[in-house]
């Protein structure tokens, strides 16, 4: 469940435009921060490593490999 709902609020936060830019926009963002935040603490620590390292800072994946000392395909499956 976790992966979906990241999945669902990055694709909220890459969109501009699809939510309001209106007064109620900080209360979304709000929202959307506390679901991503619960959401990558809901992943096992392998996942949520290799989350952060991709999402966050915007690491390849045979980055992610190197710096995690594991295969590429290990990071494509956590990944997705």
């Amino acid at each position: 469940m976790p992966r979906r709902l990241l999945a669902l609020a990055l694709l909220i936060l890459s969109t501009p435009g699809r939510l309001s830019a209106g007064p109620d926009r900080p209360v979304l963002d709000r929202e959307v921060r506390r679901l991503i935040e619960g959401a990558v603490r809901g992943l096992p620590s392998g996942y949520r490593e290799v989350f952060l390292l991709a999402e966050f800072e915007g690491l390849s994946n045979a980055d992610i490999a190197a710096t995690l000392g594991m295969g590429i395909a290990a990071v494509k499956s956590r990944l997705h």
